[in-house]
């Protein structure tokens, strides 16, 4: 899965990718968490810093168990949030999905904020309004948790 969703971002344009918990994966930058027990916004904040410290100027924030969003899905997401300024993710059906984009400005403010902090509570603290883009991609929605999530 990780290989797929890492070749969607390559081919959508990234042209850094961050990849959390893993450690010797070539042509990738890599983050390991030393307290993961912090929780999931630790991780995220971890990754933050490497890709605020790249250069980058929008990140993504794009779970690995999501394999089936399409790469025109991100690449429109990334460039709504060029062309906007702010923090863009797609939505299905009415359903809020990922990827998450944001200009590294957000970046930043998240960085400030406790790592103990809930994901949706730390965006609340800076202010932080996703704008939500319809798109034509249940891929969005759709992450595996176990086998059976998986294509047949």
């Amino acid at each position: 899965m990780l290989h797929r969703v890492v070749a969607q971002l390559r081919d959508a344009g990234a042209t850094v990718i961050v990849v959390g918990g893993l450690q010797d994966q070539a042509a990738l930058r890599t983050v390991v968490n030393p307290d993961p027990d912090r929780g999931m916004f630790s991780s995220i904040q971890i990754g933050l810093a490497e890709a605020v410290a790249s250069g980058a100027t929008v990140i993504l924030v794009h779970p690995a168990d999501m394999p089936f969003v399409r790469t025109e899905t991100i690449r429109l997401v990334a460039d709504e949030c060029v062309r906007t300024g702010r923090a863009v993710c797609p939505r299905y059906n009415g359903k809020r999905g990922h990827p998450l984009a944001f200009p590294v400005d957000v970046a930043r403010q998240l960085l400030t904020i406790p790592a103990l902090t809930p994901l949706n509570e730390a965006f609340a603290a800076i202010g932080l309004v996703r704008h939500e883009l319809d798109v034509d991609d249940p891929g969005v929605l759709k992450d595996v948790d176990t086998r059976d999530d998986l294509p047949q």
